[in-house]
C-alpha cells in the first residue's frame, strides 16, 4: 500500500517534469496518483483523455472498474464513475456546422497530435484545406488539449498543497499514515467542518476523498466511543471490558484544528456483528440500548433501530469490500 510520502513523491516528480514531458506522461501520471489516493473521479475523469476509441465495450468497462476504489458503484448512474464520463463527454460535445448534429470528440490526445502534425506536414507539402474547417477544428481540439492541461496541473498542485499542508497540521497515530488513511482525514478536514450544528459524526466504511463520494450515513448526537457502547455489547455478546480494551475501539487515527475534528476506527467485531445482525431483532437491540445509562434522556428506540438498520448495511457493504468502520468527528 502506498504511503503518503510515496504519493508526495510522485507528485513531485511529476510536477517538476510537467512542462519537460508531454502532456499525455503527465495525464497518466495523474491518473496514477488519482487511483493511489482512491480518488476514482479523477482517475476516471483522467483516463478518457488518454483511452483509445473503440475495441470492446465490455472489455473497455472492465479497464475502467479496475480504477475504482469501489467498483460495485460501476453502472449505478450516480456514481463517480457517472460523474467523469458526464464531464468528459460535456467538454467534449460541439454542434457540426454542416448538419447542425450535436457530437462529441472523440480523438485522445495522442491522436489529436498525430493529426494535428499530419495536418501540418500536408500543407508543407501543399495540400489545400478549408480554411473555416481547419480553424474550426484546430480551435476545437486545442482548448481540449488546453483544458486537459489545466486541469492536470491543477490537480497535481491540489494534491501537493493540500496533502502537505495537511500532514504537517495532523497529529497521526504512528511514525507514517497510509494514502487511503490521509485521504479518510483529508476529507473530514474538507467535509465535516462546514457541516451544521454544534457536534456531529460520520460513520463511514474505508473512507475515500470527498471528491469521489462516500458510503456512510450521518448522525446527529451520538459519541461512538460512550454512546454506542452499549449496543456492541449487545450486538457482539463482549463484556464493556473488552469492547473498550479491543485497540480499534475509538482508536484515534488524527486530530486536526486543535482537536475540534477527529478521526476515529470502530471495531471489526462491531462491524462483523453488524453484517450479520437478523434485522427482525435490531428493534430489541435498540429498546435494550435506549434503555441504557449512557443517554442523558432516553431516545427515541425507533430512531436507534433506524440508525441499527443503516449502520448494518454499511458493515455488510464494507464485510463484501474488505473494508473497516471509521467515524468522523466535528466538535
Amino acid at each position: 500500500m502506498a504511503s503518503s510520502d510515496d504519493i508526495l513523491g510522485l507528485v513531485r516528480t511529476a510536477l517538476d517534469e510537467f512542462e519537460e514531458r508531454s502532456l499525455e506522461v503527465s495525464v497518466r501520471r495523474a491518473v496514477r496518483i488519482a487511483n493511489l489516493m482512491g480518488d476514482t473521479k479523477y482517475a476516471i475523469r483522467l483516463s478518457l483523455e488518454i483511452r483509445p476509441t473503440g475495441g470492446d465495450r465490455e472489455r473497455n468497462g472492465e479497464m475502467s472498474r479496475m480504477l475504482m476504489t469501489d467498483p460495485s458503484t460501476w453502472g449505478s448512474g450516480t456514481g463517480p464513475s457517472e460523474e467523469a464520463i458526464n464531464q468528459y463527454m460535456n467538454g467534449r460535445k460541439f454542434t457540426r456546422e454542416d448538419t447542425g448534429e450535436e457530437v462529441v470528440e472523440a480523438h485522445t490526445l495522442s491522436e489529436i497530435e498525430f493529426w494535428d502534425q499530419e495536418l501540418h506536414e500536408l500543407k508543407k507539402a501543399g495540400d489545400r484545406f478549408g480554411y473555416a474547417t481547419d480553424l474550426a477544428s484546430r480551435e476545437r481540439t486545442g482548448k481540449i488539449v488546453a483544458r486537459t492541461r489545466h486541469l492536470t496541473f491543477a490537480l497535481l498542485c491540489w494534491v501537493r498543497i493540500l496533502w502537505s499542508d495537511r500532514r504537517e497540521r495532523l497529529s497521526v497515530a504512528g511514525a507514517k499514515i497510509s494514502a487511503w488513511e490521509l485521504s479518510t482525514v483529508i476529507s473530514l478536514l474538507l467535509t465535516i467542518r462546514t457541516r451544521s450544528g454544534p457536534w456531529c459524526a460520520r460513520t463511514t466504511s474505508r473512507p475515500r476523498r470527498v471528491m469521489t463520494g462516500y458510503d456512510g450515513f450521518d448522525v446527529n448526537g451520538m459519541d461512538p466511543t460512550v454512546d454506542l457502547l452499549p449496543a456492541e455489547v449487545i450486538l457482539s455478546g463482549r463484556s464493556a471490558e473488552t469492547v473498550q480494551a479491543d485497540p480499534r475501539h475509538g482508536h484515534l487515527l488524527a486530530t486536526a484544528e486543535e482537536g475540534q475534528l477527529l478521526c476515529l476506527s470502530l471495531t471489526d467485531a462491531l462491524r462483523d456483528a453488524l453484517a450479520t445482525a437478523d434485522r427482525g431483532l435490531l428493534h430489541d437491540v435498540a429498546q435494550a440500548w435506549a434503555a441504557s445509562d449512557v443517554f442523558p434522556t432516553p431516545p427515541d428506540p425507533d430512531g436507534l433501530a433506524g440508525f441499527l438498520d443503516q449502520a448494518a448495511d454499511l458493515a455488510s457493504r464494507a464485510v463484501g469490500r474488505g473494508h473497516r468502520l471509521y467515524s468522523w468527528i466535528c466538535v
